[in-house]
């Protein structure tokens, strides 16, 4: 467990009910009511300084005796959304929340 939980995203607290089904806008008169969705933002646990991820450099940085490595993964494009962007917004459903 020690081992996970510097890998678990940061947030910037805790989910907000977003109106109109998560899109951006006003309903459109008279169509149907999208059911209620929920929002947070999430971001890269390297950039928070939680863990050394060659993804993000300068994380590699920090004292590989007390922050945990992550290992060095494949990925086709170079990088994951979240390792370019810094942050990015998860969305969930009522049941999800429940």
């Amino acid at each position: 467990m020690d081992q996970l939980l510097p890998l678990v995203l940061p947030t910037n607290g805790a989910p907000r009910r977003a109106a109109n089904g998560g899109k951006p806008g006003r309903p459109p008169l008279g169509g149907p009511e999208l059911p209620p969705v929920w929002k947070q933002t999430v971001f890269c646990p390297a950039r928070a300084g939680k863990c050394r991820c060659p993804l993000h450099e300068p994380s590699m940085e920090l004292d590989k005796t007390t922050v945990p490595t992550v290992p060095d993964q494949n990925v086709p494009d170079g990088q994951h959304t979240l390792c370019r962007q810094g942050s990015a917004v998860a969305t969930y459903s009522e049941q999800v929340i429940k």
